[in-house]
């Protein structure tokens, strides 16, 4: 099974895309990523459920795990 960017991605059609900020920043920003002709065939991407947050806070382990977390869960819902 493919476990790489972009087609993984595309086989699995999420609902939503969570990405780092720097990461979604080195992609050239959100508007670009909306306009990528194979993204925009993802669910996530047409209903606009891509969602960016501090790279340290989501993946690192201390004290903004919870509150990290919590804002995770309110953006799926």
């Amino acid at each position: 099974m493919e476990t790489g960017y972009p087609g993984s991605v595309l086989i699995r059609n999420p609902d939503h895309l969570v990405i780092t900020e720097r990461g979604l920043k080195a992609q050239g920003g959100i508007e670009i990523l909306r306009k990528n002709p194979a993204l925009r065939s993802i669910t996530a991407v047409r209903n606009g459920h891509i969602h960016a947050l501090d790279g340290m806070a989501l993946l690192g382990f201390g004290p903004r795990t919870l509150e990290t977390a919590i804002l995770l869960s309110e953006k799926l819902r």
